[in-house]
C-alpha cells in the first residue's frame, strides 16, 4: 500500500507536467514526465525486490510485524 501511494503521487505530478507542457507548447514538461515514469518503474522494481527478499528471509511481508529490521 505504501508503494501504491507513492505511485499515485508520481502519476499526479506527471499529469500536471504534461498538461502544463501542452499549454506552453514546449516539450520540456513531457520529457520530464517521461523521466519520472522511468524513475517510478525503477522504484517499483526495487520495491518488489525488497519485498521478495524480506519474504524469503522472514516468511512474511506484513510491515507491522517486521520488527527484526529495526536493529
Amino acid at each position: 500500500m505504501m508503494l501504491i501511494g507513492i505511485e499515485l503521487m508520481l502519476n499526479a505530478a506527471n499529469l500536471n507536467l504534461v498538461v502544463f507542457s501542452r499549454a506552453d507548447a514546449a516539450l520540456s514538461g513531457q520529457v520530464f514526465a517521461l523521466f519520472v515514469i522511468v524513475v517510478a518503474a525503477a522504484e517499483a522494481a526495487v520495491g518488489l525486490a525488497i519485498v521478495l527478499k524480506v519474504y524469503q528471509l522472514l516468511g512474511q511481508t506484513n510491515p507491522d510485524q517486521l520488527n527484526q529490521l529495526k536493529d
